[in-house]
């Protein structure tokens, strides 16, 4: 879905794309936000550096849990994570 906003108005897209992305969920489990103006290079770097977390021993991850976060950031161990669904 195209998040961009080029009218400028972000409160009604916002709405539409808030609902686009509970169907998107709730229907098929997967969507793909286009528009963002997020660069390629950025999206790459981030995607680099989450395989590098994920291919750490496992100890090396429970050192970044998000359970020793004062500001509720880090790894989360699979199958500790509850969705919510509105």
């Amino acid at each position: 879905m195209n998040v961009a906003c080029p009218s400028g108005d972000k409160g009604s897209k916002a709405k539409e794309v808030d609902e686009k992305i509970r169907q998107a969920c709730r229907e098929i489990g997967v969507f793909l936000i286009s528009g963002h103006g997020i660069e390629t290079r950025f999206m790459e770097e981030v995607l680099l550096m989450t395989k590098k977390l994920f291919d750490l021993p496992h100890e090396k991850k429970m050192k970044l849990s998000l359970v020793n976060s004062s500001i509720y950031r880090g790894y989360i161990e699979q199958g500790l994570c509850t969705i919510i669904v509105l």
